[in-house]
């Protein structure tokens, strides 16, 4: 922990500049900066709550109904704390009037204990794979009972864990419980140095999703402006160099006849510009989500908490993070919708639920660009197949369900 905190020190020269560059290009604000640097200013905050932690959207989506659970379960306050500011504009959406929202401290430890002090939680709870080592240590000395939940280590996450074990073990032995998505998981992080009896498989609870109503598809093809009558292939949370190969593939099946709307969702949007400039630059007329007009031959979504709507306005989704070395989306949501999903070879942070799809002829996978040009030419040609597809998708959703309460129930015992 010295090592650890002696590095922090001597990286701050490069990190305040970094923070001031972020404040200046608007990833941080005035808000966020100062909560990360545990200057929370409120007058009443809630104390003696359970304090959940989720890093970005997707994370933040599948703590909702946890949320909704705990605050009625165990009668005390919620806090929420998110990293990013797509984060935090989700968290204070959906947890509007359910949970106390702010961002996570730096893990600093005068930041750390400030955040600690304020708040006095009975509990943190953290999400996936974080893992702070001072945030993990001044908890335990208050007392405060810490859990991992819908815990995951990706291939790339176990090997960079393993060269720091010496850092990452004493983290992990500060746990009270770890409840890891499945065996491997559980496997990997007991390798990294959990105590004895801590680790547990609890499941995922991103399965325990509110199942969407299939009744609305009509309604949200109108208010997204997509054609009716021709399918919407949906290519999701793309990342840079994933944008060209769709566009090339789309432009490739509409010169040989096939008939589709495509849409594109940039992963951050900030990037929406670049994307419809390439999109430009691939022969297409591209309409932006915000801006007010109609037309276009290729939609792009730029907004913030859209995307697992649209998904009902869909044919078929395109994971993107997956047809680069990024380790894939979650295909969960366009599933809810029964909509079949397509990814590429990088799943590997969605490892088990990508077999669970292939294993159940719920997806498919396409190794590069031609086969994901075959794969969507075979699926818009068979509509019918598609949607067989699209409801094998819903139905796993459904028998992997129960993890949400399995967790709820484990945290509370711990705090009884």
């Amino acid at each position: 922990m010295i090592l650890y905190n002696l590095s922090l020190l001597l990286t701050a020269p490069l990190i305040i500049p970094f923070l001031f560059w972020r404040l200046v290009t608007g990833k941080e604000t005035a808000d966020s900066l100062w909560h990360k640097l545990g200057a929370y200013r409120f007058e009443n905050p809630p104390t003696g709550g359970i304090w959940i932690h989720a890093v970005s959207v997707g994370e933040t989506n599948a703590a909702v109904p946890l949320v909704d659970l705990l605050a009625k379960s165990q009668k005390r306050p919620i806090i929420f704390s998110v990293s990013t500011q797509t984060g935090m504009k989700v968290a204070q959406t959906r947890l509007a009037g359910k949970a106390f929202c702010v961002y996570f401290p730096f893990d600093f430890p005068f930041a750390v204990n400030r955040a600690l002090a304020l708040f006095a939680p009975a509990a943190v709870i953290f999400m996936e794979t974080e893992i702070w080592p001072n945030f993990m240590r001044y908890a335990r000395r208050r007392g405060v009972k810490t859990v991992l939940i819908n815990g995951r280590i990706s291939d790339r996450s176990f090997g960079n864990y393993q060269r720091i074990k010496w850092l990452v073990a004493p983290a992990l032995g500060d746990f009270d419980l770890l409840l890891m998505q499945s065996a491997a998981d559980a496997e990997r992080i007991t390798a990294l140095g959990t105590l004895a009896g801590t680790v547990r498989i609890g499941g995922n609870i991103k399965f325990d999703r509110p199942l969407p109503n299939l009744s609305e598809k009509k309604a949200i093809t109108a208010e997204f402006g997509l054609p009716d009558g021709i399918p919407v292939v949906v290519f999701a949370s793309t990342h840079p160099g994933e944008d060209e190969l769709f566009c090339g593939v789309t432009r490739e099946l509409i010169a040989e006849g096939l008939s589709f709307f495509p849409v594109i969702v940039p992963r951050h949007i900030e990037r929406a510009q670049k994307v419809a400039a390439l999109c430009r630059d691939a022969g297409f007329a591209p309409r932006l989500r915000t801006a007010m007009e109609t037309g276009g031959d290729i939609l792009i979504l730029n907004t913030i908490g859209e995307l697992a709507r649209l998904y009902g306005g869909a044919a078929v989704a395109v994971m993107g993070g997956s047809f680069i070395p990024h380790g894939g989306q979650n295909p969960l949501e366009p599933a809810g919708w029964e909509v079949p999903v397509i990814f590429g070879p990088h799943m590997e942070n969605f490892r088990e639920i990508s077999s669970l799809f292939l294993n159940a002829g719920a997806a498919a996978n396409a190794a590069d660009a031609a086969a994901l040009k075959g794969a969507l030419c075979r699926w818009l040609k068979e509509p019918a197949r598609a949607r067989e597809m699209g409801v094998r998708g819903r139905e796993l959703l459904i028998q992997n369900s129960g993890a949400l309460k399995k967790t709820a129930d484990a945290i509370g015992n711990l705090l009884e």
